[in-house]
């Protein structure tokens, strides 16, 4: 059985201790990740529309 993948948690982190350039390359760090994940999310709805597609027409 494989092994479920690990769930990150947002941790709580203090903003304010971030200058002004820190938060603008994380706010782009965190834009690739929601990117990424949104890709990860299209890939996997179209896997399972496919596999409905496939079961539900034989």
């Amino acid at each position: 059985m494989p092994e479920e993948p690990q769930k990150k948690r947002s941790e709580s982190i203090d903003l304010e201790a971030f200058s002004e350039d820190e938060l603008v390359v994380r706010i782009a760090e965190l834009k690739d990740d929601i990117a990424a994940c949104e890709r990860e999310l299209e890939k996997k709805r179209a896997h399972r529309s496919a596999a409905a597609a496939f079961f539900n027409s034989h």
